[in-house]
């Protein structure tokens, strides 16, 4: 027998099919490793993956290997890409330490549903999916929820587990609110369950029981969150979840509520906004979820007071959220074919004595060029946020979700505005930007970062302002505009340049006329 080989023996091991006490389950195995001398430096503290030690490898490989033998066909599939032991325990960790307390048996037995809602909602197929790799590589932050997981794709990772408890309470939370029965909402989700898988690219491997729990508590949260944050306080939110004497550092961050709320407007982290909508319905709570919506979106920061929502569905809150935007677009959107690029960035535009205007009312479809004046909606860029917003919703874009990519477009025009940071700084001065950034050029820098994940555009929506404002920096006008500016800039400045410029013109007029004198006098002598 080779120098440090060792058997390990393999007693016949509790069984976990999802549906089973998951704490029993974990206390067995987790007895059953500390008597294999796998619990403390294996399960608990992980092995690392690059180690060369082989017993330490095998050691990995005997325990990951056991809690697969351990778990029943339909639960494997959720640990199938672990790596070690360490993360398969903490993915069955994330998945199942509270969820299946929440879905009884009698939860699942036929429930009446009010015949109004008992139409069959229809869902686009494949509406959401994951960011290529490609261009996820670009800021893979700005994809990936940092504190709770909605919807499958995300769903069971490890470092959003903590989350999972909290669902659990603002789901005890609405239930006690509307004071409706549970088994109400499980059974219109168990009645649409096909169109909602559909409506992920990527299928997902979760039984329908486990499925269907994921898909309640996850809509549950979001309309308790919508509803708080737009209704009651901050202070609200964080007692629901215990929060406002939590010791943990996380909670005591200011910022908590900024990432759950930029969690929900990731293209990865969605759930069908029409699902969401008839839950609420059936709440029998008042109002509709749309102005629920437009009041959330209005405190994120969006600043769409007195916006108008012209669409009749909406996919999800992201696509919600881009749409409320554009904001008004239900006048034809003017496009073609001619190249997306502008010669004249925002200094230049400006010595040639265009103006720029900050629109107070929001909408993207505010945006045009006459009279000599650029009207740009007023634009906030604040640390992280704008950065995710936009490239969720190009990413949302790009997808094929909208036939326009209306906010690609808007991205790619103030990118063509900003080439240096003396155009942010035109726009600065004109009340267009509110850079929260460090410096004017971070500002062109994230606007060359996110044009990098936009595929060459068909369908530019600003292709007409471009060419008039190179139309006009080329006119007579535009010229005569640019020689004054640089005259202004140049030779009048300030006082003293101004009075030596203009005695320096009146020395060359003297010397003018002295000369054509001179000429003169010899000509007629």
């Amino acid at each position: 027998m080779a120098a440090g080989f060792r058997s390990w023996f393999i007693p016949d091991l509790p069984i976990f099919n999802g549906k089973d006490h998951f704490d029993h389950w974990q206390l067995k195995m987790k007895t059953f490793f500390i008597s294999q001398g796998l619990w403390y430096n294996v399960i608990q503290n992980g092995i690392l993956t690059s180690t060369d030690d082989h017993e330490e490898q095998r050691k990995d490989a005997h325990a990951l290997y056991c809690i697969q033998q351990a778990l029943a066909p339909t639960i494997f599939p959720k640990i199938i890409h672990a790596l070690s032991a360490k993360d398969a325990w903490d993915i069955l960790d994330a998945n199942y330490k509270f969820h299946h307390y929440f879905l009884a048996d009698e939860d699942l037995h036929a429930f009446e549903i009010p015949e109004v809602f008992e139409e069959e909602i229809s869902l686009p197929i494949g509406c959401i999916k994951m960011i290529p790799k490609q261009i996820r590589d670009l800021n893979p932050a700005a994809y990936t929820p940092q504190l709770i997981s909605i919807g499958p794709l995300h769903h069971g990772r490890p470092h959003l587990g903590g989350m999972e408890k909290y669902k659990l309470k603002y789901a005890e939370s609405f239930l006690e609110r509307t004071n409706k029965p549970k088994a109400l909402f499980v059974h219109f989700i168990q009645k649409h369950v096909l169109n909602i898988r559909l409506f992920y690219f990527e299928e997902c491997e979760l039984d329908s029981r486990a499925y269907i729990e994921m898909i309640l508590l996850d809509s549950f949260f979001i309309l308790e969150f919508i509803m708080y944050y737009c209704e009651y306080s901050l202070h609200r939110l964080l007692s629901i979840m215990d929060l406002t004497h939590d010791k943990e550092s996380l909670w005591l961050d200011p910022d908590l509520i900024k990432k759950i709320m930029l969690d929900l407007l990731m293209i990865e982290n969605q759930l069908p906004y029409l699902l969401l909508s008839k839950l609420f319905d059936l709440s029998g709570e008042d109002g509709d979820l749309r102005s629920r919506c437009m009041h959330f979106f209005d405190r994120v920061g969006l600043e769409i007071s007195g916006v108008t929502d012209n669409y009749n569905e909406h996919f999800h809150l992201l696509h919600f959220t881009g749409r409320i935007i554009t904001t008004e677009l239900s006048t034809p959107r003017q496009y073609s074919t001619y190249n997306p690029n502008l010669y004249y960035a925002a200094q230049k535009l400006s010595e040639s004595r265009v103006k720029f205007q900050s629109i107070k009312s929001p909408g993207l479809n505010k945006i045009r060029f006459e009279k000599s004046s650029l009207h740009l909606p007023k634009l906030k860029i604040a640390d992280n946020t704008t950065e995710i917003l936009f490239r969720n919703i190009i990413g949302m874009e790009q997808s094929g979700v909208e036939d326009d990519a209306f906010i690609c477009s808007y991205v790619w025009f103030l990118h063509l505005l900003m080439k240096s940071d003396d155009d942010v700084a035109v726009l600065v001065n004109a009340n267009v930007i509110i850079n929260g950034l460090d410096n004017n050029q971070a500002v062109v820098e994230l606007f060359n970062d996110l044009c990098r994940n936009i595929i060459p555009l068909h369908n530019f929506h600003f292709s007409k302002i471009c060419k008039d404002l190179e139309d006009y920096c080329s006119s007579w006008e535009g010229w005569l505009n640019n020689c004054a500016r640089t005259l202004k800039d140049v030779y009048f400045s300030n006082l003293w340049i101004g009075t030596g410029t203009i005695a320096a013109i009146i020395l060359l007029v003297l010397t003018l006329i002295q000369t054509i004198a001179s000429i003169l006098q010899v000509v007629y002598r």
